[in-house]
């Protein structure tokens, strides 16, 4: 093989690599497209793709430039795709109960108003015990978001403040016991005289409901 047929193989190598990856991300997202997030993949992934497909960038004439210059693109590469592979897990990432993650959590899963607007700005930095549950799902109805900590009591009366100015509705009658009363009472919290607030909802399937008690801090937020 000449050395010039040999990088034009090298060249053919890379330039079907980086087809593929985009190719890659369009087929994964399309399973999840229903997802805004995935939706922003795959109008990232179409242009890069175009341009792979049809304009020839300069580092793919390797045979023009020097070692420093491949080293470059390299790093380049490795860089985008570390990028790209990031993007594509970073969903499957949703349940794990960091606090400082919680924002990331948020802004993937939360992309609509009323999402926005029940969820907490941010986890409190003294809340203890933190876990929290995003889970996703095609179909409607089925996805949801389920967190629970224990705080102090101005956190709880500014919960109980922002489910009033947005509507909640106090009570305890929608309360299923197999949902929630078995994991209070696992805990040892006082079930009976917690604060129920349930957020206006038309499917009454499922509930957006705040829950907290006083006495120990607990703060259950279910969506």
């Amino acid at each position: 093989m000449s050395e010039g047929e040999k990088v034009r193989h090298e060249i053919s190598k890379w330039r079907k690599v980086d087809i593929l990856a985009p190719i890659l991300i369009l087929v994964f997202s399309c399973f999840s497209a229903a997802y805004p997030y995935y939706q922003i993949l795959m109008l990232v992934a179409i242009p890069f793709l175009l341009v792979i497909v049809f304009i020839r960038p300069l580092y793919y004439k390797d045979n023009k430039h020097g070692k420093a210059f491949k080293n470059a693109v390299t790093v380049i590469r490795i860089i985008g795709y570390t990028v790209v592979v990031s993007a594509v897990i970073l969903p499957f990432t949703m349940n794990n109960s960091w606090k400082w993650y919680y924002p990331v959590q948020k802004l993937i899963y939360s992309v609509d108003a009323k999402t926005e607007q029940f969820l907490p700005d941010h986890i409190p930095e003294n809340a203890e015990n933190y876990k929290v549950i995003f889970c996703r799902s095609g179909f409607p109805g089925a996805s949801r978001i389920e967190m629970s900590f224990f705080t102090d009591s101005k956190t709880l009366a500014e919960y109980r403040d922002k489910a009033i100015e947005n509507g909640a509705a106090s009570g305890s009658e929608k309360v299923s016991k197999n949902r929630w009363y078995a994991e209070m009472e696992e805990q040892g919290i006082p079930y009976e005289q917690a604060e129920y607030y349930f957020y206006p909802d038309e499917n009454e399937y499922s509930p957006k409901v705040y829950i907290l008690e006083e006495t120990t801090g607990y703060v259950k937020i279910y969506y």
